[in-house]
């Protein structure tokens, strides 16, 4: 492969006289640009979240949506009235890990759930039965379908101590 198509803003002229190369640096058009970055992203999608339907849906992304819907409030004193929720992204938390929690509510029951799991239930295929999901970046704090991938623990430790993310005592770093 020549090295202009390797590094697409290097340009690369060989002198005739001599062996070297002269690197000269230009910008690519915005078509270019555009081609680039449209072949990196990934067509949003989104599914509703198992156990959940007609209440939260799930964005190939990593965002939480809650869906419109008619809910019946009581106060106390008796009365009860409808309000309707109207669709919205519902923001999640971060732990004391890094890691982000989404808290899912129906009905008077609610249940926390790791998104980046969410995530990777939903649209990552897992035909091995791996336990875990590991960030292929090591940054927590992303969890798109692109950042996310299925590990066994031994693999997701394996990462992180490549990745400088653990240290040799075996404890893990938060930031």
């Amino acid at each position: 492969m020549a090295e202009a198509e390797r590094y697409p803003l290097v340009k690369v002229i060989e002198a005739s006289d001599t062996k070297r190369a002269e690197f000269i640096y230009h910008y690519p058009s915005k078509e270019k640009v555009s081609e680039f970055f449209n072949n990196l992203r990934t067509e949003y999608e989104e599914v509703p979240i198992k156990d959940w339907e007609g209440y939260y849906s799930i964005g190939n992304d990593g965002k939480i949506i809650s869906e419109s819907r008619l809910v019946i409030c009581g106060n106390r004193f008796g009365t009860k009235s409808e309000r309707l929720l109207k669709r919205r992204e519902k923001k999640p938390f971060k732990t004391k890990t890094g890691y982000w929690i989404i808290e899912l509510k129906r009905e008077g029951f609610s249940k926390k759930y790791l998104r980046s799991r969410l995530v990777a239930q939903h649209f990552i295929p897992n035909p091995e039965n791996k336990p875990e999901v590991n960030h292929k970046n090591c940054n927590k704090d992303i969890d798109a379908v692109w950042n996310l991938e299925w590990s066994t623990k031994a693999e997701n430790e394996e990462h992180a101590k490549i990745n400088g993310r653990k240290n040799l005592g075996g404890r893990k770093h938060n930031g």
